[in-house]
């Protein structure tokens, strides 16, 4: 649905064309497995101008780290968000889980910066989570 409002905003003269890409991937220290024991979810949020243009959440708790031998294959724990060249505000958070994820508790680790989108570009991004925090890192 995101993919036909897009298209019709860009044939119709009122956005750019999406030609560049971030590409998000989260990094949870293996600390914050002994404070979050059962895990937590992370999610993004991309805005420009005050307009909120993508807010998603990583598919894979925090236990299922990229590279784990026992991480779920099917699970994402990367987020690829096509968008227009230009400046966006990125800003992250975690939802430590409720025994099996199902349930959240509320936002904390909270982190943002400003990343840039080239035209035509990808731009990797690792969100850090870290005990106390985190940070973006973006190229």
């Amino acid at each position: 649905m995101l993919c036909a409002l897009v298209a019709v905003l860009v044939l119709s003269g009122c956005a750019p064309a999406p030609d560049g890409r971030l590409l998000v991937e989260r990094e949870v220290s293996p600390a914050m497995d002994n404070v979050w024991l059962e895990g937590s979810v992370g999610f993004v949020r991309l805005s420009q101008a005050d307009r909120v243009v993508f807010e998603e959440g990583f598919d894979a708790p925090s236990l299922f780290a990229p590279g784990d031998p026992t991480a779920d294959p099917y699970r994402e724990t990367r987020l690829v968000v096509p968008l227009a060249p230009g400046t966006y505000r990125l800003d992250a958070w975690q939802r430590p889980c409720e025994g099996t994820c199902e349930g959240l508790d509320a936002p904390t680790h909270e982190c943002g910066d400003a990343v840039e989108v080239p035209p035509g570009g990808d731009v990797p991004v690792v969100v850090r989570v870290v005990t106390g925090g985190c940070t973006v890192v973006a190229g």
